[in-house]
């Protein structure tokens, strides 16, 4: 028996049983894959210490249940917490039943993941994940009309390339990312990212700011990040039945955060507090877009007279950001939550629909509001993700969701479009 490991695509990395089916199905629903890169941020980066992976992109996890793919008779839905991964059973696990395999321990790897080419470059999943400038991503993919996402990794497989894992031993929900090498993929768009010790070739990046405008993020702040639904969906299990929620639109920009402290505004960027004042002298370029930012909303003045400590989180979107899929032909912010430094807690969504306005700042679009939880299922989320548009025949990210009673614990999370997913190859 072959315990393999399947890619979001679906493909056996070991050929087991000689399915070429699975092979040719690469060609017909990826085409042309990217071209190899020569070097990976592993190899490149030479560092005084290891990096460590602040995300969780690989985990010890369970199959909760497996679906009989609609179009193809070789194929299964396997799915993992929220996620689905098209996968051979046969060829990932021999001759068994396939509902067998419910409640079957493996590894679970999601997408944006980047693969170490030391562990996976001479096994058959290599070539189907996709090249590019940081090394092999894991991503979405379609594979005869049904989205597979992430990468299903069994545990004999893990035994051979990881012996220094003892993943048998290991409860579910523990995060391996760092013990297996795997780094999270960043947008060549993304000013934000950590460069992994700056092992990149600078040329494949737009203007990243200087060390001399940027600090630690503040402690005081929270940062942006919202974890995926699919990804923990005990999140929205055994809730109180009277929870309301409310869901605003996820807009695809640059998360930018307007904060005042003890009347001291100030600016951050999703990792890293930028201190504009330090190259007002000679204006550091990859700061330009904050200092527009701040000139047209006049931000900092309004928030010192705001008398609160709070954080305004805001999306910046359109020109020159992340290929500017709103499609604008200017900078705009919209407001997507506020922190209050004081009390440590979020506000409501009445409340920051009621300071934004006092800001002059926009608000990204309400999908519903105070309305109890949708579902305890992942397909209705997805449907309604799948849903959101920016504009005519424009796909939209996807949705934010927030509990909005301001009872405690306050429960966020996003749920990503597939179908934006799919469109723009992430």
């Amino acid at each position: 028996m072959s315990d393999g490991h399947i890619n979001g695509n679906g493909f056996n990395d070991f050929g087991v049983n000689g399915d070429r089916s699975v092979c040719s199905m690469a060609t017909e629903v990826r085409g042309a894959q990217a071209s190899e890169t020569k070097a990976s941020p592993q190899a490149l980066a030479s560092l005084e210490e290891k990096y460590v992976e602040e995300k969780v992109l690989a985990v010890i996890d369970e199959i909760c249940d497996v679906f009989k793919h609609p179009n193809a008779d070789s194929l299964w839905i396997a799915r993992v917490q929220g996620w689905d991964v098209i996968v051979n059973i046969s060829a990932m696990f021999g001759d068994v039943e396939p509902k067998s395999v419910i409640g079957r321990k493996i590894v679970y790897v999601q997408i944006d993941s980047i693969m170490p080419p030391e562990k996976f470059e001479n096994d058959g999943i290599w070539k189907y994940l996709k090249g590019t400038y940081m090394g092999k991503k894991v991503t979405s993919a379609k594979i005869r009309g049904i989205c597979s996402q992430g990468l299903i990794i069994g545990f004999d497989a893990i035994d051979r390339l990881y012996p220094e894992i003892n993943v048998r031993g290991l409860p579910i929900g523990t995060n391996i990312t760092n013990e297996m090498g795997i780094i999270k993929y960043y947008s060549p768009f993304d000013a934000d990212g950590p460069m992994y010790g700056g092992g990149f070739d600078k040329t494949k990046f737009k203007v990243r700011p200087s060390p001399a405008s940027l600090r630690p993020f503040p402690e005081f702040l929270q940062k942006t990040d919202q974890p995926r639904l699919q990804a923990q969906m005990w999140l929205i299990k055994g809730l109180e039945p009277d929870r309301k929620f409310t869901a605003t639109q996820k807009f695809d920009g640059q998360s930018v955060q307007w904060f005042v402290k003890d009347s001291k505004p100030g600016v951050c960027s999703r990792n890293f507090e930028v201190l504009l004042e330090l190259d007002s002298e000679t204006p550091d370029k990859a700061n330009d877009k904050y200092r527009l930012m701040e000139k047209k909303y006049d931000l900092f003045n309004k928030l010192k007279e705001m008398k609160m400590n709070i954080s305004i989180q805001t999306e910046m979107y359109g020109m020159s950001i992340n290929g500017n899929r709103h499609k604008k032909n200017d900078i705009e912010l919209a407001v997507f939550d506020i922190f209050d430094i004081d009390k440590r807690a979020f506000m409501t969504h009445k409340e920051v629909v009621e300071i934004a306005n006092k800001l002059g700042l926009s608000v990204v679009p309400t999908v519903f509001e105070d309305q109890l939880l949708l579902s305890t299922k992942i397909e209705p989320w997805l449907k309604l993700a799948n849903s959101q548009m920016y504009g005519p025949k424009m796909l939209g990210e996807g949705i934010v969701c927030k509990t909005s009673d301001g009872k405690a614990p306050y429960i966020s999370f996003k749920v990503i479009s597939q179908e934006y997913l799919l469109k723009y190859d992430l």
